[in-house]
């Protein structure tokens, strides 16, 4: 089944009063245009910031975010806030309505809930129910990142378009019926670490062989043989030790890797008989409801009530009482009075303890899957350490053969003089290296094998919805631009695998880096991608979603307001949420939009921050940002 995104329906914030002028509010943003209208320092990007943290908790995990300056989390809000303020997000994934609350101590979920949307029957589940059962994300992992990365355009502006690896992994996520995105990240991330150590290996074998070559320099003939010093012995002890350790680490890389693949095996095994009882299970619930209407229709005879009063036939109408005598009689017999069966050998075959010997079934699948994903991460984060600590102990290694080398070189005085060497011990060390060598460098190209597989199979099976994608995107950017925008596959420049992404392309051009686009055209293209994401997803999942945006309209000229709001009502027009934050400022594209969009039967939701926010002297001085405000609040109650 395919990834919901959330629609964002309320935000509601308490013990905010160092920060705006009432300590709790709430914002309504279940409009179709949501905008957070203010001006400079009056917490638009705390708002936002505010209601990312709420669904998520933040980036402040590898498997979210990889660059660590990018990643934050609840010290975000530090010493802005009081010690017992918290935050609740309502939004939708489909028709199950969400409540999360978070705390500001840690990220940790404080409560959530679920209903169906429109009533009160909330039940407390765990984030992770929620995300994974009614998101159908692989994990949460999955759902912060792509609400980081895709459905939220900070004040940094970070591209998504022309990130490759955060593209193609948000495609993956939102495609998971299609790929296990987190299969081919991890396979990738496992390359990169054996390439490491390969080439630390390589390393270490050409130290060997520039040793081994300046040994047979020949020595003056007067150049006495130096016995093995305390120092010497030492030295072996230390290299036989760390061998032995960098051995046993690396039967456990093995063993390990080995594990997590049977692991994820058996997982997509899980993951696709998890499918097919959910398929199951609304067919019985299906079946059982028909077979009830049945059982129900028969037992109460409704098509014979006329005939057992007043003797009149159901089809042509005409009188006859030997149709009303047989009815009659068959009523007293209890059989089937179109029939004349016993009613018996209709009864429902279909009972609740069907249903609930599949629901068990699919909460021990879920259960045993949800399990295996902890233990596949854990062993992942098991394998890193290890390779962090063979890289440690080769580093260890290198630094011994050099401290040992400069310390007997200094005391002999004599640079020719390196006859210290354990021939044995080197020459064992110097074969194992060359092995384990070949043996990264085969695993290497097997796993990259196995990356450019997935990867293939993804990109083909994606096929049609990139066409779809294709029309969205050339759509919305096209409206931005002024001319016909292209959205075409080019290589990356990722290192080991075969990879391609999306860019645009116009006037002819691949535009395969932001520099390739002005200030304007690059944050409004990539806004433009999400949006057309976004999009697809409704498509594939029937469902609504929000797209949150820090709007950049510093980087507009006045010339470009009125594309940007073409591009921003098409996408409402799609079927697309908006949560904007706009400063008050002539000729902006919130007038503009909410001017648009009264013609559209866009429902608009505007927060005024000149009400709730703490306002600079300047800005109370200032009658033209109430003038403006006035004239958008006047615009949306038309």
């Amino acid at each position: 089944m395919a990834v919901v995104f959330p629609k964002i329906e309320r935000l509601s914030i308490y013990g905010f009063g160092k920060i705006f002028t009432s300590n709790d509010f709430q914002i309504d943003l279940s409009g179709n245009l949501n905008i957070l209208l203010g001006g400079n320092g009056l917490g638009k990007t705390t708002l936002l910031q505010c209601l990312v943290y709420a669904l998520t908790g933040g980036t402040d995990e590898p498997e979210v975010e990889e660059i660590r300056s990018q990643r934050w989390n609840h010290n975000y809000f530090k010493g802005r806030i009081n010690d017992d303020a918290f935050v609740l997000v309502d939004f939708l994934f489909g028709q199950n309505f969400i409540r999360v609350k978070r705390g500001f101590t840690s990220t940790r979920v404080l409560e959530c809930t679920v209903s169906t949307y429109g009533q009160d029957d909330f039940k407390a589940i765990t984030i992770e129910q929620a995300v994974i059962e009614y998101g159908n994300y692989d994990s949460v992992s999955d759902f912060s990142f792509i609400v980081n990365r895709l459905l939220y355009l900070p004040e940094n502006r970070r591209s998504l378009l022309w990130d490759y690896d955060a593209q193609i992994r948000a495609l993956m996520i939102i495609n998971n019926e299609l790929v296990v995105e987190k299969e081919y990240r991890a396979l990738r991330q496992l390359v990169k670490e054996k390439d490491s150590n390969k080439r630390k290996i390589h390393w270490d074998i050409g130290r060997i062989e520039k040793r081994a070559a300046l040994q047979k320099t020949p020595k003056p003939e007067d150049s006495a043989e130096s016995s093995p010093s305390n120092a010497h012995n030492l030295y072996i002890k230390k290299k036989k030790d760390l061998l032995g350790r960098l051995q046993d680490l690396s039967d456990n890389s093995q063993r390990i890797y080995s594990l997590i693949k049977s692991n994820e095996e058996t997982r997509a095994i899980l993951a696709r008989t998890i499918s097919e009882i959910g398929d199951q299970i609304r067919k019985t619930e299906s079946d059982y409801v028909q077979a009830l209407l049945l059982e129900h229709d028969e037992k109460n005879a409704l098509v014979f009530n006329k005939t057992l009063k007043t003797g009149h036939c159901p089809a042509c109408d005409q009188k006859s009482d030997s149709l009303k005598v047989l009815i009659q009689e068959r009523v007293k017999s209890g059989v089937c009075l179109i029939c004349g069966e016993p009613i018996s050998n209709h009864k429902n075959s279909f009972t609740y303890a069907d249903l609930d010997t599949l629901n068990s079934q699919l909460s021990e699948k879920i259960a045993a899957r949800n399990e295996l994903d902890v233990q596949i991460i854990q062993n992942k984060n098991k394998l890193s350490q290890i390779e962090e600590d063979i890289s440690a102990i080769r580093n260890q290694l290198s630094k011994l053969d050099y401290d040992y080398s400069d310390d007997f070189l200094a005391a002999e005085e004599d640079a020719d003089n390196v006859d210290f060497i354990d021939e044995e011990l080197i020459t064992e060390e110097y074969v194992n290296l060359c092995q384990k060598e070949k043996e990264l460098e085969a695993e290497i190209n097997q796993l990259t094998k196995k990356a450019d597989e997935i990867y293939d199979t993804f990109i083909s099976s994606f096929q049609s919805r990139y066409e779809q994608l294709y029309q969205i995107y050339s759509d919305l950017a096209s409206k931005f631009i002024g001319v016909p925008v292209e959205l075409t596959y080019t290589k990356s420049k990722a290192k080991f695998v075969n990879m391609s992404y999306l860019v645009p392309r116009f006037y002819d051009v691949d535009r395969d880096a932001p520099e390739t686009c002005s200030e304007a055209q690059r944050f409004f293209l990539d806004i433009a991608f999400r949006m057309s994401v976004i999009t697809l997803s409704k498509g594939i999942s029937k469902t609504n979603a929000s797209f949150i945006c820090e709007t950049p309209e510093n980087a507009l000229d006045v010339s470009y307001v009125d594309n940007v709001v073409k591009m921003f009502l098409s996408f409402m027009q799609k079927g697309g949420n908006l949560v904007l934050t706009n400063n008050l400022q002539y000729l902006g594209i919130a007038q503009s939009l909410v001017q648009k969009a009264k013609g559209h039967d866009v429902r608009i939701e505007v927060f005024d921050l000149l009400k709730y926010g703490r306002l600079s002297d300047i800005q109370t001085a200032s009658t033209q940002l109430t003038e403006i405000r006035d004239a958008i609040l006047a615009e949306v109650e038309q």
